[in-house]
């Protein structure tokens, strides 16, 4: 809109070397040039600060905090003194991170990976043959590895997690901690204790569900029993197992390992020594004593152990900073439920992670007038007769369309009647226009082509708002549907993560993995120690919102676990991929629809791989099979259930493609795109909304480079979803906050996309 970005230069002529001697110096130094630009960049010294300042315990630092450290990042001195005086000197650069007042902040949540080896190194840790520590890939455990964290992929958002505050959250009241004459300028009275600016974000917030609390507290009790082995017993270890051979017999060597360190004195200095070395002595009274009371019952020998254990599980040894201690003792979660009453219904939200090329999926069938432009557009990327198989609709500027070949099961069901299409659908704050986009008198989703904004904003539909939004759509519909006339028992679950879509004001989203769900296997002894270390209130955000996680990992690991594995499947369902195991998962959880009297489920899923700026056809061409057995799958088994009339799935991506192929073999970020609905209420094969009747500059919503403008809004196709779940007329606005914006004739009618 009022931004606009000149043609970068081309520094690089291809020159011959024996027209010109220098080229290769004359390249090296552009290079350089090219490294200096980017090394100097205004940029650069906010970046590399704020980075470091998080690694060194400060997930949300202060603007003047951050500020202080760029600019000994870019002078190399602190507080008048001189580390070095040059640009990027890391001396002043570290200098500023610890002695700022700043470091008195609200702290972090820990990363998983140095928890392990915190306990490791102060406690002493020595392999049982003084062998080096191999630590097995728990990436799929605790959700971090050396070089690998959940989001790596570049279709995903940053891997960072708006903090959500745990229900009985009070932020400290207090006088100003900062020195006096010492308070950066714009910093709160009290560090971290400003109502306006609550931390925001938590870096490892994101590895803080169900699946990767169980790995860690699994993990560091094997780690405290058996070292860094494995095959030691019967859940999985940390470590890589060893073989010990002796007179001709092989067996594990188990423990692999030991926490050498064993303390001095009475038990109550030996806790204070733990605390200390653990926690930087900041376990407060009451955990004491529940931590004192679970040694005392340990079996003669294993106190020290039970002391280790426990103090693991405590925020004050999972979080960073200040605890800020309250009185009072939080609620035990609570997860009872009425007896079911009502006709189960379920909606699947399978979100194509990257901006999915949805021209890719549905196009005009050759024969139609407008193929010719298509195939123009298009270039190389459009789809030609032999890649894709007809369907007919009615009321759009082709009678047939081609669906992509390689979802020959999707095509199926749109010829069943059991799958639609919602053409023109994207992420829209109100309606637009290309000249209200230029001119910007319109409202538009903030960072529009961004994978993290528009990522957040398709799944809050709040998307013109800055930051991340509190609560996702599927959450919001979920609050309404169990406190309106009906009160449905709902649950809303995440198979990926920490998705904002399922997550309410009053709905607690439940993450499973794609594997399933794991119990604590210590569950049953230590039960009583972890509530009530996990009871205690804390002031700091990140240590409250980490004893929430826990009580709510825990209670819902132990009620679900059991309900899910003893869920019968009525046909072979493979589990070859990541889609598959993730709908299968869901499919047990239908199964068990019974068991835990469930009314209404909401369930989103995500499938990644869908950022082709490069290689598309092929890439597009693996993505479309995998999904297509994936819904294979799914739709047998929900038809084997009976439950298939009371399923519906649908698709999103944070945005489409253009239009244009980007001269790569792939295209880049765009606006509009198309997706589908399946169920078998669905009203199906049917195209819904208009598909374009112009895919180039002559569409007036055409914008550049093959973007086009959404005509309709992702409410078009949700709103008619949610009303079939049971979304009443007055809750519409709570759950859609945008949807007074629109008219009627750009949101789908109920009657239009279900049979009943």
């Amino acid at each position: 809109g009022k931004h606009s970005s000149r043609t970068p230069p081309v520094f690089l002529q291809p020159v011959a070397a024996e027209v010109d001697g220098g080229a290769k110096e004359a390249v090296a130094a552009e290079v350089d040039a090219a490294l200096e630009q980017l090394v100097r960049h205004n940029n650069t010294a906010v970046f590399v600060a704020r980075q470091l300042i998080q690694r060194f315990g400060i997930s949300d630092p202060h603007e003047s905090y951050v500020q202080a450290v760029a600019l000994a990042f870019q002078t190399g001195a602190y507080d008048s003194v001189s580390y070095g005086g040059s640009y990027g000197d890391l001396g002043a650069t570290v200098a500023a991170i610890l002695l700022h007042p700043g470091t008195r902040g609200i702290g972090a949540i820990r990363e998983p990976l140095l928890k392990f080896v915190h306990l490791m190194r102060s406690m002493e840790y020595t392999d049982v043959d003084k062998s080096p520590v191999v630590f097995a890939s728990l990436r799929d455990t605790i959700g971090q590895f050396p070089f690998a964290v959940p989001s790596a992929s570049n279709d995903r958002a940053d891997w960072k997690e708006k903090l959500t505050p745990a229900p009985d959250f009070e932020p400290p009241r207090g006088k100003p901690e900062y020195p006096p004459g010492q308070a950066p300028p714009g910093a709160p009275d009290a560090p971290g204790q400003d109502e306006a600016r609550l931390p925001a974000f938590g870096p490892m917030y994101e590895v803080l569900t169900p699946p990767y609390l169980m790995g860690y507290l699994n993990g560091i009790s094997y780690l405290i029993e058996h070292g860094v082995g494995d095959r030691c017993a019967a859940d999985r270890g940390v470590g890589i197992h060893a073989l010990d051979s002796y007179k001709g017999f092989t067996d594990y060597v188990c423990p692999a390992g030991r926490l050498a360190w064993a303390g001095t004195g009475t038990p109550d200095e030996v806790l204070e020594e733990v605390d200390l070395l653990l926690t930087g002595g900041r376990l407060p009274p009451s955990t004491k004593q529940v931590i004192r009371d679970a040694a005392a019952r340990a079996p003669p020998g294993r106190q020290l152990r039970a002391t280790q254990q426990a103090v693991a599980m405590t925020a004050e040894f999972n979080t960073l900073g200040e605890p800020f201690l309250q009185e009072g003792a939080r609620p035990a979660p609570s997860r009872a439920h009425r007896p079911r009453r009502e006709a189960y219904k379920a909606f699947v939200l399978l979100f194509l992670a990257g901006g999915a090329d949805t021209w890719h999926l549905i196009a005009p069938e050759t024969r139609c007038s407008l193929y010719t432009e298509y195939k123009k557009v298009r270039g190389s990327m459009a789809l030609r007769r032999g890649q894709m198989r007809t369907v007919k609709t009615a009321g759009q500027p082709c009678s047939q369309f081609g669906v992509h070949k390689f979802l020959p099961f999707l095509r199926d069901l749109y010829n069943q009647q059991q799958a639609a299409f919602v053409t023109n659908i994207g992420g829209l704050a109100e309606p637009l226009t290309a000249e209200s986009y230029r001119d910007g008198t319109a409202a538009t989703c903030l960072n529009l082509f961004a994978h993290s904004e528009q990522q957040a904003g398709m799944q809050t539909l709040r998307c013109q708002e800055p930051g991340d939004v509190a609560t996702g759509a599927g959450g919001r519909l979920a609050d309404v549907l169990a406190a309106g006339s009906a009160a449905y028992n709902t649950k809303s679950f995440s198979l990926s993560g920490r998705a904002i879509w399922p997550l309410g004001a009053d709905t607690r989203r439940d993450i499973l993995d794609e594997h399933g769900i794991d119990k604590f296997e210590g569950y049953e002894a230590l039960l009583p120690y972890i509530m009530n270390i996990s009871a205690q209130r804390h002031g700091n955000a990140y240590a409250s919102a980490y004893d929430d996680e826990l009580q709510n990992s825990i209670e819902f690991t132990q009620a679900t676990s059991a309900v899910i594995k003893g869920a019968q499947l009525q046909t072979d369902f493979p589990e070859s991929t990541q889609l598959q195991r993730q709908l299968h998962q869901v499919a047990r959880l239908i199964a068990a629809r019974n068991q835990r009297n469930a009314e209404r489920d909401l369930f989103f899923i995500s499938m990644g791989g869908f950022d082709t700026h490069r290689n598309q056809k092929a890439i597009m061409n693996a993505g479309f099979k995998e999904l297509n057995a994936a819904l294979a799958s799914f739709v047998g088994e929900m038809k084997a259930q009976g439950i298939w009339n009371r399923v519906v799935l649908a698709s999103a991506s944070e945005f489409g493609r253009t239009l244009e192929e980007n001269g790569a073999g792939g295209t880049d970020h765009g606006w509009a795109g198309q997706h589908f609905v399946i169920g078998g209420s669905v009203r199906g094969r049917q195209m819904l909304n208009r598909y374009p009747d112009r895919l180039d500059a002559g569409n007036p919503l055409y914008i550049g480079r093959g973007r086009l403008i959404p005509q309709n809004p992702w409410e078009s196709m949700l709103v008619p979803i949610f009303e079939w779940l049971g979304l009443e007329a007055p809750d519409r606005g709570y759950v859609f906050p945008n949807l007074w914006r629109f008219g009627s004739g750009e949101i789908l009618r109920r009657s239009a996309l279900f049979r009943d």
